[in-house]
Order: C-alpha cells, then structure tokens, then sequence
C-alpha cells in the first residue's frame, strides 16, 4: 500500500504523479517518458528497479509498473480539477489542483504540495520528503524523497 502511495505523487504530474510516506533518507530518480496515450517509467525507487506504464483512455490512467519485481496497479480518474486514486489493495488519494499548485491527500494521511514552476515541478509532503521533476520535450526526470 505505501508504495502505491508514494508512486502516486510522481503520476499526479502527468496526470501524474501521488506520493507516499517513507524514510527520509530514500532517493528516487525515475524516469517517464510519453509516446502517445502511453506513459514509460524506469530508474529506481527506494533503491529498487522502476519499470511499466501507464496508459491514459478517456479521464482515465491505468498504472502497471514492476518495482523491485513486484507488480503494482491503480488507477486515477479525473474529474474537472480533481484526481481520484484508487489501488486494489483499498488504498486511494485525491489531488485537486489549484492555478499552478497541486494538493495531494493520501490514505496513509500524508499531504502533498505541488508546485510548477516553469519546466520544474517541486514537491513537498507534510512528512518532511521533498522532490524535484524537471520536464524536457516529452520526459520527466525525478529526484528526491517523495
């Protein structure tokens, strides 16, 4: 379930990215790249290998990515200004995005404040973790802790 969560905020900013709560001192760099309706991840998480996509038909994503060789699987749906998430596990969160920040609310009670500002999206969570997206053509890079 924290892995869904945090997987999320990362998706929240492409329609994507909600993050979940973890260790201060893990590090991610994933990156994503879109081809048409379809989104391509990799790089690591929590120190473990990121791969899959996620494929957008209509207001919805589906998320399929392998993390650490576990598969994981959610979906987000929007609705005019706000995300809705949910995972098979029962977890889910909600994003609703504001001019040109994003608040993220998470089942495991963690908060998320997304900022863009240019081709960087800063993210900071009420836990304490922070992230950076730096956006280039049709990639996204991501470093950080969230």
């Amino acid at each position: 379930m924290k892995m869904l969560n945090k997987l999320s905020a990362f998706v929240i900013i492409l329609a994507a990215t909600a993050v979940f709560a973890k260790p201060m001192a893990a590090q991610n760099n994933i990156t994503q790249q879109k081809v048409g309706d379809f989104v391509y991840y990799g790089g690591t998480y929590d120190g473990k290998p990121v791969s899959g996509t996620a494929q957008r038909i209509g207001n919805t994503v589906y998320y399929n990515l392998t993390i650490g060789g576990v598969q994981r699987n959610w979906t987000e749906q929007a609705v005019g200004q706000t995300t809705y998430r949910s995972g098979p596990d029962g977890s889910s969160g909600s994003s609703q995005k504001i001019g040109n920040q994003t608040y993220t609310q998470s089942s495991s009670g963690v908060t998320y404040t997304e900022q863009k500002i240019g081709n960087f999206i800063y993210i900071t969570g009420s836990n304490g973790c922070s992230s950076t997206i730096q956006i280039i053509g049709n990639q996204r890079y991501t470093t950080g802790s969230c």
